[in-house]
Formats: C-alpha cells, sequence, structure tokens
C-alpha cells in the first residue's frame, strides 16, 4: 500500500469558501491553499516554510521561533501584563463512523482563555469545536506540528504591556481533522463560525520535491513581502496613476562607524510595509542610479544621508528611559527628487525617538522576524482565507487545533505578530533605525502629498 496521503478539504467561514490540498509524506507536509500560496512543513527540520508561487519566494519559520529564552527576556523588560492560559477539554462521544477508508472518532472540544487581573486584553475567549477525528498511519509523522506550549504576546495598541501565554496540552488526543464545525467567540464580537470538511483521501507517493523548496525560488524575511506580486527590491507592474519611488542606497556624513548594508536592507523591507510603490536602486555614480531608475519607470529618487549620530552620556534622555547606560540620538535627512532634476520636490530631517525599525535591523541580522502590528489586517492572506482570521475570531484559542490549514494561517499569523516590546536606544544602530522609521513615515506622507499636487495640476 502507498505510504503517503493525499487530502481535498474545504473550509467555510461567513460566505467564504477556500478549498486547499494536503500532501502528507513521512516527516514533511504540504498544504496548497488558493491560487499561489503553499505552506511545508519539515518536522525533520523543526520550520514550517511559505512559499509564494507566483513571485517564486519564501518565508521561514522555524518552530520553536518563540523560544523560552526569548520569552523570559521579553518578560523580564516589560512593564506591564500579565498572564494568559489557554486550556482544552476534550469529550468523547463514543461515536465512530467509517469516514474515507478510517474510522473516525466523534470528539466535541471547548477552549477557553483564562487570565490574570493584571492581562493586557481581558476579554473572554471560547472555541467550540464538534468534529470527526481519525488515527493516521505510521508512515506519517508531520500531519500537525506540535502545539506550542508558551509564548509571549504583545499588546498592539500598547507595545510596554506584554503577556505570558500558556497552552495546556487536551489529556485526550485528538488525532487528524476529518470534518468540524468551530464556533468561536471573543469578548461581545458576534461568533464566528468555521466548518471545514475533507472531501477526498487518497493513498499515494508523494514526490519528494513537493515537500522541498525549489532551487530557483528566493528568500524574503517579512508576511508582507511574501505576499507581495513581486520580489523585494524588484520592480513590480507600476500601476496607473500612482508615483514609483526609487531608494537611493544610504549615505553616512555621521562621525559613526555604522554598516550602511544593513540599514539599507532594513529600510528596503520596512518600506515593504507600507502601500508605497518603491524600488531599490542600484548603481556605483550618479549616472547609474539615474540610468536605472529611468529602467524602472521611477518618478521621484529617495536619497537618505545619516548626517548625525551622538552620544548622550547620562542626564535627562537617560533619567527618562530608566537606563544608567549612555543613550544615542541620530538624525537622518532625506529627499524626494524627480529623476534628472537638481531641486527635490520635497526634503526633511527627522530624529531620533521611540522605534519599532530596531527590530528589522536585527532582520538584517539574521536573528529575528519583523512586522508592524496592524500588517496582519492588512494583506488578508493573499485573500484566500484572510476571513478565517478576521477581527473577532479568538485566534489564541484557535491555536490548539489539529487542522493543517488553520496551522499555515496561524503561523503566518504569528509572523506578522509582534513578537517583543520596542527597544531602547542603546546603541548607535538603534538611534539611527529610530530616525529613519520616522523618515519612512514622513516619505510616505510625502510622496502622496507630491502626488495629490500631481493630480491637480493635471486636471
Amino acid at each position: 500500500m502507498p505510504p503517503d496521503l493525499v487530502l481535498s478539504a474545504t473550509h467555510k467561514t461567513g460566505d467564504v469558501s477556500t478549498a486547499s490540498t494536503i500532501e502528507l509524506k513521512g516527516a514533511r507536509a504540504r498544504i496548497s491553499v488558493g491560487d499561489n500560496l503553499v505552506s511545508i512543513q519539515q518536522c525533520d527540520a523543526k520550520q514550517t516554510v511559505q512559499l509564494n508561487t507566483q513571485t517564486r519566494t519564501y518565508l521561514e519559520s522555524p518552530f520553536d521561533a518563540a523560544s523560552a529564552t526569548t520569552s523570559a527576556d521579553v518578560v523580564e523588560k516589560r512593564k506591564k501584563g500579565g498572564s494568559v492560559t489557554y486550556a482544552t477539554i476534550v469529550a468523547d462521544t463514543g461515536e465512530t463512523q467509517a469516514m474515507l477508508g478510517f474510522t473516525a472518532r466523534h470528539l466535541k472540544t471547548v477552549t477557553t482563555r483564562d487570565f490574570s487581573p493584571a492581562a493586557c486584553d481581558k476579554r473572554p475567549q471560547k472555541v467550540e469545536t464538534d468534529g470527526w477525528y481519525i488515527d493516521l498511519p505510521d508512515t506519517v509523522t508531520c500531519a500537525t506540528v506540535t502545539v506550542r506550549e508558551t509564548a509571549v504576546l504583545v499588546d498592539p495598541k500598547n507595545p510596554d504591556c506584554v503577556d505570558e501565554v500558556r497552552y495546556d496540552k487536551p489529556k485526550t488526543p485528538l488525532g487528524y481533522p476529518i470534518k468540524y464545525t468551530a464556533v468561536s467567540t471573543l469578548g461581545d464580537e458576534p461568533p464566528v463560525t468555521t466548518t471545514m470538511e475533507v472531501s477526498k483521501l487518497d493513498r499515494t507517493d508523494v514526490a519528494q520535491s513537493d515537500v522541498e523548496v525549489p532551487a530557483d525560488y528566493v528568500a524574503v524575511r517579512t508576511v508582507p513581502q511574501l505576499t507581495a506580486d513581486h520580489r523585494p527590491g524588484e520592480a513590480g507592474t507600476k500601476k496607473p496613476g500612482t508615483l514609483r519611488v526609487g531608494l537611493v542606497p544610504i549615505s553616512n556624513r555621521s562621525d559613526s562607524k555604522l554598516d550602511v548594508d544593513t540599514f539599507n536592507e532594513a529600510t528596503l523591507e520596512s518600506f515593504s510595509e507600507t502601500d508605497l510603490d518603491l524600488v531599490k536602486l542600484s548603481g556605483s555614480s550618479p549616472a547609474e542610479i539615474e540610468a536605472d531608475a529611468k529602467a524602472k519607470e521611477v518618478d521621484l529618487l529617495l536619497t537618505p544621508t545619516i548626517s548625525e549620530v551622538k552620544t548622550a552620556r547620562g542626564g535627562l534622555v537617560g533619567k527618562i528611559s530608566g537606563s544608567s547606560g549612555d543613550a544615542f540620538s541620530a538624525k537622518v535627512d532625506y529627499a524626494l527628487t524627480p529623476p534628472g532634476q537638481a531641486r527635490a520636490r520635497q526634503n526633511g530631517s527627522e530624529r531620533s525617538g521611540g522605534s519599532t525599525l530596531n527590530s528589522a535591523i536585527t532582520i538584517a541580522k539574521k536573528v529575528a522576524p519583523f512586522a508592524p502590528p496592524l500588517m496582519m489586517m492588512k494583506y488578508g492572506y493573499m485573500n484566500a482565507y484572510g476571513s478565517m482570521l478576521k477581527t473577532g475570531a479568538p485566534t489564541g484559542a484557535m491555536q490548539q487545533t489539529p487542522d493543517p490549514v488553520m496551522n499555515m494561517a496561524f503561523s503566518l499569523l504569528n509572523r506578522a505578530a509582534p513578537s517583543k516590546p520596542e527597544e531602547q536606544l542603546s546603541t548607535p544602530e538603534a538611534a539611527v533605525a529610530s530616525a529613519l522609521e520616522k523618515v519612512i513615515k514622513s516619505v510616505v506622507s510625502d510622496v502622496g502629498k507630491i502626488a495629490a499636487d500631481t493630480t491637480k495640476k493635471g486636471k
């Protein structure tokens, strides 16, 4: 008998129906959802790899991305927050039924959320699931990833508030879901009902290449980069009526020695979180950069310059931040100039302050992912099954699910959510990152004004 399995499933939430295909091969599984989003669970490598088959990019997410050490460090530095516990109770009805060549058991589960008085979010959550589950053959060992036991949750509205999260494993093993109805509630929000049913299950031989990343795919570091219609820094199809901005390599005129390449990469990644049509420009001379801008149909050149990095020895900044060590400040100048022209349409300067771009700098150093808290509500998971995770669905409680398709969704959601509060400006890099983040916001605003002015003059 063939050792592998291929399943066809359908999820429904409201009036949205999403078809998916799950291929199970040994210690790996491939989940395909919608037109171009694929997830490969690699239990042998302890990671999930998300693929965008349209742009041929991929994003790696280690199973233990939120390690106990990292969680403890974040919790220790938090200013507010408490504890949150998700517990699941399983009730076996004793009913069995032949389904798709297996004997399915009828189980009902209830996952609830308990929290301490100091918790950031005190809204009650519950997920009630009525489903049928089977035991898969021993040849398949990676149908679902191991449910995480602990995590940290940063309040997107208040980065200083961090909750310790614990997931209590159910005492009764569920098995693999073949059919279920899950009703999710969060606070006073209306219930969200999600149904899933496997319509087809075949024993077959899955090709090894189906559970590996193709050689011509390019790695990305954030979910928006994965779900974009082009690779990072590349010029996608230019939309009519929009202004395309070309990012000129950042220059450093300060007295501080900085890894400018790191800032270039982090800034490019952070711009990908905005709606701005921005492309990376390259060249060793102004003429080469201009030629690259022309080839990529750029309307405005963005020229950032790190003009100042200072160290404030203790003093007021140190007292405000609660740090006895040195604190840094930085200034970044920028200009938006049409190609071939000497005069800028808009310019400005920004100084360091509260920042989240520090995390992007960390990404550039390949330590941890970066994504702002609102990103999860922006991209809609390629419009394939975003409604499953819409506001009102208690996603934390749903993380107890053994459904691989929902696991795929939560893997993306976890990559999009912030994993730590804002960092103190205790290094020159952090100070520059803070100033650059403000530059990004200013540039987005300035380009919007230029576009509006251009439209007005064209009428």
